[in-house]
């Protein structure tokens, strides 16, 4: 049996408490040794596992345990508190033990991967431990917390480069919304067969008039006469810099048109992503007088 042998991240149950309480920010704000392996096949006294599992619950770090053999029943409160356990998949017997074919190459696996990401990983293991006590919604907006933060920071910027830029969906063949009317009755199809009819930009932001039964775009929309595109780019400059801004503009999938006011989206590689929201009263000088969008 290979047992984890002594390096960086790894401990074992009587370290745990020590380890745990260190600081998880060096004096830069990096973080330092964001995981722990714990290996669980080393000897632990009664009293090492009474305290190594409250640290475990309440460890800034992605914490990690790892067994060959089948669980110790004096053990069951440190696995519980574990962020989650490798080991053989015959003894995968539980919700927090994950079998796998070789625990010690898979247990490295995982901390490369939270090294190379920590901040992404400390902040997912912590939303895991306690967001499961709470309500659905309080749950939701916990987790719509963490992914926004997480949005911002440096390892989704290197994400996003490595990636590389990613195109817009093209633009609907068709009227992505559709409407026929049968006397006092209006039948709503979306029309996106191509994209499953995904819930995307063009199908929430389809301004419909209600005289055609068509989509309208801008040019539906502002006069012609105004230089309305002059006037978006002044206005939208403020909040997005981009060098080919007006070009921007002039790609109908960009306009989301609601009750009052217009929604322009740009995504990352636009000085996004970042939506700028116009109230129509700024733009009523712009607006047909036979539009669907009244002055």
């Amino acid at each position: 049996m290979s047992t984890l042998s002594a390096g960086l991240g790894r401990t074992v149950p009587a370290e745990l408490p020590e380890r745990c309480a260190a600081p998880l920010l060096d004096g830069s704000g990096a973080i330092v040794d964001p995981v722990l392996l714990v290996d669980l096949d080393r000897p632990a006294t009664a009293d090492d596992l009474a305290a190594a599992a409250p640290a475990a619950a309440g460890a800034d770090r992605v914490v990690i345990g790892v067994g060959h053999g089948a669980p110790d029943p004096a053990r069951e409160p440190l696995i519980s508190a574990l962020d989650l356990t490798v080991v053989p998949e015959v003894h995968a017997t539980g919700p927090e033990l994950v079998g796998v074919v070789d625990p010690l190459a898979e247990a490295q696996v995982l901390a490369d991967a939270v090294t190379a990401a920590p901040g992404a990983a400390t902040v997912l293991a912590g939303l895991l431990r306690w967001s499961g006590e709470l309500a659905v919604p309080a749950a939701l907006d916990a987790e719509s917390l963490a992914y926004s933060a997480l949005l911002g920071g440096p390892e989704f910027r290197r994400w996003l480069q490595a990636r590389g830029p990613r195109p817009l969906p093209p633009p609907a063949p068709a009227d992505p919304v559709l409407l026929e009317r049968t006397g006092d009755r209006l039948r709503i199809t979306l029309n996106r067969p191509e994209r499953r009819n995904a819930y995307g930009r063009e199908v929430r932001g389809a301004l419909v008039d209600l005289r055609t039964g068509k989509s309208v775009g801008p040019e539906g929309v502002f006069l012609p006469t105004s230089n309305w595109l002059r006037e978006l780019t002044r206005i939208v400059s403020a909040d997005i810099n981009t060098p080919n801004l007006s070009d921007i503009l002039k790609q109908p999938n960009r306009y989301v048109f609601l009750e009052d006011r217009l929604e322009l989206s740009f995504n990352q590689y636009e000085g996004g992503p970042y939506t700028v929201e116009i109230a129509y009263d700024r733009l009523r000088p712009l607006l047909r007088v036979d539009g669907p969008v009244p002055r």
